[in-house]
């Protein structure tokens, strides 16, 4: 089983407040918990979601993104996961991904820098001393300047599963429907 959430506050920029420029929080910051699930536990079979827009319109009359979501799926391995996201959250900023099994346990918390891993014999948790936000950008901006893009981890393709996934839990919300994937 995995558990994923991100909290946080939103963008500054207007555009980001509307769906159909930004793909909202899901598609924008939470994009990377739903990759990270994907990089590690396999490719996703199915979506069902639900967004609220109950907070982000009293600070934004024009917003259309969703203020907060949940979103349930399985895997093509047959794992089950959720994944809850808010962008309204001024007072609590956290990430984290968890992956239960019957003889293991995986925590990532803090976009990556920590790292937790259980089984019956040890725990081991291990802090980077890099900002593994900053390295990500810095290894952008450096494939863009440079052309060279082997220090990019997620392609194109990579890219463009994670979003298929993100913009199928909007379609589920909007047709209160799950929605396979064709992986």
């Amino acid at each position: 089983m995995i558990q994923a959430h991100r909290f946080g506050g939103s963008h500054p920029a207007p555009w980001w407040r509307q769906q159909h420029m930004s793909g909202g929080h899901l598609a924008d910051a939470v994009t990377h918990q739903a990759d990270l699930i994907r990089f590690l536990a396999g490719e996703y079979r199915n979506v069902s979601a639900m967004f609220g827009h109950n907070s982000i319109r009293s600070v934004y009359p024009d917003a259309t993104i969703a203020d907060g979501g949940a979103v349930a799926f399985t895997l093509q391995s047959g794992a089950v996961g959720t994944i809850t996201e808010s962008c309204v959250s001024h007072y609590h900023n956290e990430s984290e991904i968890k992956f239960f099994g019957h003889d293991f346990f995986v925590s990532l918390s803090g976009n990556g820098k920590v790292v937790t891993i259980s089984d019956k014999d040890r725990q081991i948790t291990v802090t980077s001393r890099l900002d593994p936000i900053y390295e990500q950008d810095k290894a952008f901006v450096e494939a863009v300047a440079s052309g060279a893009s082997d220090r990019i981890l997620c392609g194109y393709a990579d890219g463009k599963q994670t979003l298929a996934f993100t913009l199928a839990a909007h379609q589920s919300a909007a047709d209160r429907a799950t929605i396979e994937l064709g992986v």
